[in-house]
C-alpha cells in the first residue's frame, strides 16, 4: 500500500501492524526442518523465512508510513480486554497459496487449528467494537515458510503443535524482513472458553 506525499507522488509504506500468535521455542526448529524438507523435495528456489519470523497472523491493521501512535494505543486498549484460556494448536499439512508472482508455502491444519479460528473471531469482534476495522478476507490459519514462483499441492506433514499462551502485537518493518513485538497479552485460564 502506498500513500500520497505532500507533492502528490506515492511513497511506499514502511511499517505494518498486526496481531499474531508466535510458535513456542520448541516448535520453531521443527517448522524450520519441515520447511527445509519441502524446499528440497520439491526443488523450490525461494529463501526460507528466518525462524524468528514464523507466526500465525490474526488481524492486520494495514501498512503505514511510520507507526500511527493513536492506532497503536487503541489496538493495545482493545486487545487488553480479550480474555480467553490457553489452548493447543497443531499443523498437519503443507500447501502453497495462490496469488501474486511469489506463492507462499504454508503449514495449515484441520481440527488442530479450530481454536485459532475461535480466537480470531473473538479478536475480530473486539476490534470491530473498537472501530479498528475488519478483516479483508476469510481467516485461514497458517504459518508461512517461504515464497516461491512454484507451488506444491496440499500434502500431509508430521504434526507440529504447541500450546498457545499469548498473542502479540507486531510491528513489521516492511521490506526489511524484521518483526518487532510491541506488546503481549497472556491467555488466562479463567477466560471465556473457545469453541
Amino acid at each position: 500500500m502506498s500513500q500520497l506525499s505532500l507533492f502528490g507522488a506515492e511513497t511506499p509504506a514502511t511499517d505494518g501492524l498486526f496481531l499474531a500468535v508466535l510458535p513456542e521455542a520448541h516448535a520453531r526448529p521443527r517448522i524450520e526442518g519441515t520447511a527445509q524438507q519441502l524446499h528440497n523435495r520439491h526443488g523450490l528456489k525461494g529463501k526460507l523465512l528466518a525462524p524468528d519470523r514464523y507466526h500465525v497472523s490474526l488481524f492486520s491493521f494495514g501498512e503505514h508510513n511510520g507507526l500511527p501512535p493513536r492506532l497503536v494505543s487503541e489496538v493495545m486498549k482493545a486487545a487488553a480486554a480479550i480474555e480467553v484460556p490457553p489452548f493447543d494448536v497443531a499443523f498437519d499439512r503443507a500447501t502453497s497459496f495462490y496469488g501474486g508472482k511469489q506463492r507462499p508455502l504454508v503449514l495449515c491444519g484441520g481440527d488442530g487449528v479450530a481454536k485459532l479460528i475461535a480466537l480470531q473471531r473473538v479478536i475480530d469482534v473486539a476490534m470491530q467494537r473498537a472501530r479498528l476495522g475488519r478483516p479483508k478476507q476469510q481467516f485461514v490459519p497458517h504459518v508461512t515458510l517461504l515464497y516461491d514462483e512454484s507451488g506444491i499441492d496440499e500434502q500431509p506433514i508430521e504434526r507440529i503443535g504447541w500450546t498457545v499462551t499469548e498473542f502479540v502485537l507486531i510491528h513489521s518493518l516492511l521490506g526489511r524482513s524484521q518483526y518487532i513485538p510491541l506488546a503481549r497479552w497472556p491467555l488466562r485460564a479463567d477466560g471465556v472458553r473457545l469453541h
